[in-house]
Parts: structure tokens; sequence; C-alpha cells
């Protein structure tokens, strides 16, 4: 029984190390996130969602610039600071390849 818990321990901790998402990862879901935020203020028109999506696109190519990420093997945080003041907008655990917001200013 103990073996077959070791062996379920190790397989849980193999997905978790295997999961845990990287800064690319996190560049993507900022993109994604950004673009709901910016369409979600605005109409639906066509413009307005191609204006969304390409604020969205270049929030994720630049958050790289403003994001620490922290890898604890089977997990990470995201800490991003846009104005460099020391005070985080927005810190993000990712694991299991998911994103989970801990805080965020406004």
């Amino acid at each position: 029984m103990r073996s077959l818990t070791l062996v379920v321990l190790g397989i849980v901790l193999g997905i978790l190390i295997w999961s845990n998402p990287t800064m690319q990862a996190f560049q993507q879901s900022f993109g994604e996130r950004i673009t709901q935020q910016i369409q979600g203020t605005q109409d639906d028109g066509w413009l307005e969602r191609q204006a969304a999506r390409l604020g969205g696109a270049l929030a994720a190519e630049n958050i790289d610039r403003f994001t620490t990420r922290r890898s604890y093997l089977i997990a990470s945080t995201y800490t991003v600071d846009l104005d460099g003041d020391k005070t985080p907008e927005l810190r993000a655990l990712g694991i299991f390849g998911r994103f989970f917001t801990l805080d965020e200013q406004s």
C-alpha cells in the first residue's frame, strides 16, 4: 500500500512539474484577459472587436518587460508592475497549466 501511495504521489508531482505554465503561456493568457476587458467596455461592432484584439496582442507582446516570474517547480507566481513603483498591479499563480489571480489593483 505504501509503494502505491508513493507511485501516485510521484505521478501527481510529475504532472505538476510538467504543467507548470511558462512566461509565454502567461503572455497569451494576459493578452486574452486584456482583450476581454477592452471588449467589455465597448460596443460589439467589428471595429471595436478588432481594436480590442490589437490591444490585447500588444499588451501580451510587451507584458514580459513588466512581469517577474518565480518558478517553484510545481507552480509559478507572476507579479506585474506596470509603472515600476514596486506595487504590483497584478499577482497571479500558475499551476496545472492555468492562471489564478491572487491580487489585483484597480
